[in-house]
């Protein structure tokens, strides 16, 4: 591999910093004298016990089925559906046009500033790691060693905590909500219980 893989690297590499109660932000950036040696440390120093992008891959790929799954999950719960998500024409839409009918089921739910906030932060992040991921994981399928190790960890975890993090505060903010994202299958709402109030 070459010392420049990032000539290709999406022009976008780290998004805004917010969050009410996760501050954070998407960020695949990699310094500019970064090299293959450094690369190989990077990963060696993380907590996956991989060595090959593949193997990268992979994890992402896991983490991918979540972040969309959680989605798919929260709209089933604010609209009071059964919790299908081979079945429900929401899984199909384009990630933004999902995040912006939950955007409106969360705004048509509370009023309230804070569960405003807190949830209009998580879902945002699903449309930074949309805009800074994305471009990074195409550019991997059409040929994975452009790409840095650093770079697929950073999605994996971008990915993993978007996921995670809106999980958290849609089960915090709602009662009764389950945590979908440490969940493998949950059972379906009684009929009723989840509609707004």
């Amino acid at each position: 591999m070459s010392d420049k893989p990032n000539k290709n690297q999406a022009i976008v590499t780290k998004g805004e910093t917010y969050g009410v109660i996760y501050q954070w932000c998407v960020d695949v950036t990699v310094p500019p004298d970064w090299d293959e040696q450094k690369d190989r440390d990077y990963l060696e120093n993380s907590i996956f016990a991989v060595e090959s992008r593949e193997d990268l891959l992979d994890f992402v790929r896991m983490e991918l089925e979540g972040f969309h799954n959680v989605l798919t999950l929260a709209n089933c719960f604010l609209t009071a559906q059964p919790y299908e998500l081979e079945d429900c024409i929401f899984r199909h839409l384009p990630l933004p046009t999902r995040v912006e009918i939950l955007s409106a089921l969360i705004r048509k739910r509370k009023q309230d500033a804070g569960y405003l906030e807190r949830l209009g932060c998580d879902l945002r992040r699903f449309l930074d790691v949309n805009q800074i991921c994305m471009p990074l994981l195409q550019r991997c399928l059409l040929d994975l060693k452009s790409v840095w190790r650093r770079e697929l960890l950073n999605v994996q975890e971008s990915v993993m905590l978007a996921a995670s993090q809106f999980a958290e505060s849609m089960e915090c903010e709602h009662e009764g909500c389950p945590n979908f994202h440490s969940k493998g299958w949950i059972s379906p709402p009684p009929s009723g219980e989840n509609s707004a109030a």
